[in-house]
C-alpha cells in the first residue's frame, strides 16, 4: 500500500495535512474503519459519492487509497490549483512581454 508508493516524505505530509482539513475524507476514513453499512441510505452526504467505489478504498497512514492511488480530496485540489495558476500566469506575462 502506501509503503509502496514514491512519494517524497514532505509530499505524503502535505496530503496527510490537506486530508484532516477535508471533512468529507475525514469521515470516509471513519467509514472504511467502522465498515461499510449495507445500503448507501444509511451514509452521510459526505461520502456518498464513495458508496460505488467502497470495494476498492482502504485507510492507510491517515490518507484513503483508492487501489494504489491516493484519494485526495478539495483542499489538494485547491492547493495544486494555485501552483498552477501561478506558473501560468508567470508564462502568460514572459509571453506578453515578449511580444511587446
Amino acid at each position: 500500500m502506501m509503503q509502496d508508493a514514491c512519494l517524497k516524505p514532505s509530499t505524503l505530509q502535505e496530503i496527510k495535512q490537506h486530508t484532516a482539513k477535508d471533512d468529507s475524507l475525514q469521515e470516509l476514513i471513519k467509514v472504511i474503519k467502522a465498515g461499510w453499512p449495507k445500503t448507501k441510505e444509511e451514509l452521510s452526504h459526505l461520502v456518498l459519492p464513495y458508496f460505488g467505489i467502497r470495494d476498492e478504498l482502504s485507510g492507510d497512514n491517515d490518507v484513503v487509497v483508492r487501489e494504489e492511488r491516493l484519494v485526495s480530496g478539495i483542499h489538494v485540489m485547491y492547493s495544486s490549483l494555485g501552483s498552477l495558476g501561478t506558473r501560468l500566469h508567470a508564462s502568460l506575462v514572459i509571453m506578453h512581454n515578449y511580444i511587446r
